[in-house]
């Protein structure tokens, strides 16, 4: 029998060996395993990583494109509203200067003058005030 056992126990041993051994191979499987998904999880972070910057450059680019859209959208506002109040100050010149009298007089003349064209005028613009005013009604 100690023939026998002999076999046992080198079977056993041979067992343990070839366990140990897949252990070993299954280890360093995991271990390549788990170094790729590193590597790749890196990579993938890496990619992403650049992609993000780009995007944050474009969006800051574009903010910044809207951001002097709208400044000089307001600094044409501002001269727009200078103009008019330059305007309205000159309006109000004329107004305090003139000599109602006289406006008066000048249009009687060329009314005297001119009458068909005054006329005429008149009418024309009585028919546009009368079409606006349908339009704002109607």
């Amino acid at each position: 029998m100690t023939e026998n056992n002999r076999r046992d126990r080198e079977g056993k041993e041979n067992a343990s060996a070839k366990i140990e051994q897949a252990q070993a191979a299954a280890a360093e499987t995991a271990d390549g395993a788990a170094g790729a998904v590193r590597k790749r999880t890196d990579s993938a972070h890496d990619y992403l990583s650049e992609q993000t910057a780009a995007i944050e450059e474009t969006f800051k680019e574009k903010t910044e494109e809207a951001a002097d859209a709208a400044r000089e959208l307001l600094d044409r506002s501002r001269q727009a509203g200078y103009n008019a109040a330059d305007r309205i100050d000159s309006a109000s010149d004329y107004l305090q200067d003139v000599d109602l009298g006289d406006v008066r007089q000048r249009a009687a003349e060329r009314v005297r003058e001119n009458p068909a064209i005054v006329i005429a005028s008149a009418g024309v613009a009585g028919l546009l005030i009368g079409y606006l005013l349908g339009k704002k009604v109607g």
